[in-house]
C-alpha cells in the first residue's frame, strides 16, 4: 500500500513538473477541441478548424452588381475583370486549419525579426493613427508584405514551433536563413518547392480561402463573410486598417474575411474559372517545383478606401508598370496582407 502511495506521489510530482516546464516555454501549441492556439514569444494566435466538404465557388455574371473595372492603387494594378465567374463545384478532401484573423503586425514582427532575406520585420504602413510609424499597433493586420516574404514567414513560424516547413527554395533547403537576400532578387525567377506532406504553416489555396470565408459546412449563404450587412463585418469606407477581430465573425468564428486587408493566396493569378468540377484545386501543383513566373497572385477579401467586396470577389495583384517584375513574388503594397493555413 505504501509503495502504491509513493508511486502516486512520484507520478503527481512528474505531472506538475511537466506542466511547469510547458508554461515556461514561450513557443507553445495548445489543442483546444477542434481549434489550435499558438503562442510565439508571448503573442497568441488561433487557427480555426475547417472540415472538408464541397461548395459552389464563384458567381454567375448575372449576380455581379459591381462594375467590371480595373484600377491602380499605390502603384499596384488590381484587376477585377469578373475573374470570379462562372460558378463551379469544388470538393476539398482534406480537413485544414485557417487563421482566425489575418497575420497581425505583432506576430509578423516576432517571427521575422532577424531574418536574413532582406525583409523588414515592420513593413506595415497603417497604424493606430491611420498613417503613422510601422509598429504603433501590433494588433492590426500586417500589410506591405509580398508573396515571397509570406513564404519566408510561414517557414520561420513552422521552425519556431518545431513543425516541418512546407516550402523550400530549390537547392537551398527548408531554412529561410539559407535562402539569401530574396528582396534583392527582383530580376530573377525564384523557384519555390512545396512539400505537400509537411504539416507546417502555409498560405491557403484560393479554394480553401473561399470555403472558409463562406463558413465551410456551417454556411448560411451570406453575401459577405458572416453577414448580409457589410457594416457588420467590415469597416466600410475606412481609409486605413483596423485592429483584427473587432467586427462580427462568420459561421466558423473567423474574422475579417470581408474587409480590412486583401489577403494573398498561394495560387498564381493567371487562372480563370471554368464550370468544371474541381477536386482540391490549386493553380500551381503542390508537388512540383513552382516557377513563379505568371506575373501575379490571387488576393481575396479585397478592400479599397471606399468598398468592401462581396465574398466571391477576386483580385489579381501585380506591378502596374511591368508585370514581369512580380514573377519572383517580391512586389508588395499597402492594404495587402495574408492569412495562414495548416493541413490537419
Amino acid at each position: 500500500m505504501k509503495n502504491k502511495k509513493l508511486l502516486c506521489y512520484i507520478t503527481t510530482f512528474i505531472a506538475v513538473l511537466f506542466l511547469y516546464s510547458c508554461q515556461d516555454n514561450t513557443n507553445t501549441i495548445i489543442d483546444n477541441a477542434d481549434d489550435l492556439i499558438f503562442d510565439v514569444d508571448g503573442i497568441k494566435f488561433n487557427m480555426k478548424y475547417v472540415e472538408n466538404g464541397s461548395f459552389i465557388m464563384g458567381e454567375d455574371k448575372k449576380d455581379i452588381t459591381y462594375e467590371d473595372t480595373c484600377y491602380t492603387y499605390n502603384g499596384i494594378f488590381v484587376d477585377i475583370n469578373l475573374f470570379d465567374t462562372p460558378k463551379h463545384e469544388v470538393v476539398l478532401t482534406k480537413d485544414y486549419y485557417i487563421g482566425e484573423t489575418e497575420v497581425t503586425q505583432g506576430l509578423y514582427k516576432a517571427v521575422m525579426e532577424g531574418n536574413k532575406n532582406g525583409f523588414s520585420a515592420t513593413p506595415s504602413f497603417y497604424s493606430v493613427d491611420g498613417y503613422g510609424t510601422h509598429d504603433d499597433d501590433f494588433n492590426r493586420p500586417v500589410e506591405g508584405v509580398s508573396w515571397i516574404s509570406m513564404i519566408v514567414f510561414c517557414n520561420r513560424l513552422s521552425i519556431k514551433l518545431g513543425m516541418e516547413p512546407v516550402y523550400s527554395i530549390v537547392a537551398s533547403g527548408h531554412d529561410p536563413d539559407e535562402w539569401g537576400n530574396l528582396e534583392a532578387k527582383r530580376d530573377n525567377v525564384i523557384q519555390v518547392y512545396v512539400y505537400d506532406k509537411a504539416k507546417g504553416f502555409r498560405l491557403p489555396t484560393e479554394a480553401e480561402w473561399e470555403y472558409a470565408a463562406r463558413g465551410g459546412n456551417k454556411t448560411t449563404y451570406k453575401t459577405y463573410s458572416g453577414s448580409n450587412n457589410v457594416f457588420d463585418v467590415c469597416n466600410y469606407g475606412s481609409k486605413t486598417t483596423y485592429p483584427v477581430a473587432i467586427k462580427q465573425p462568420n459561421e466558423l468564428g473567423i474574422y475579417d474575411m470581408t474587409g480590412n486587408v486583401g489577403e494573398l493566396c498561394f495560387d498564381s493569378g493567371g487562372n480563370k474559372y471554368s464550370d468544371e468540377l474541381l477536386i482540391d484545386p490549386v493553380f500551381i501543383s503542390m508537388d512540383d517545383i513552382v516557377n513563379d513566373g505568371f506575373g501575379a497572385h490571387v488576393i481575396r477579401g479585397r478592400v479599397d478606401s471606399l468598398t468592401c467586396y462581396h465574398i466571391t470577389s477576386r483580385g489579381i495583384y501585380y506591378d502596374s508598370y511591368n508585370e514581369y517584375d512580380f514573377r519572383n513574388g517580391t512586389r508588395k503594397s499597402t492594404k495587402v496582407g495574408a492569412r495562414i493555413a495548416l493541413t490537419k
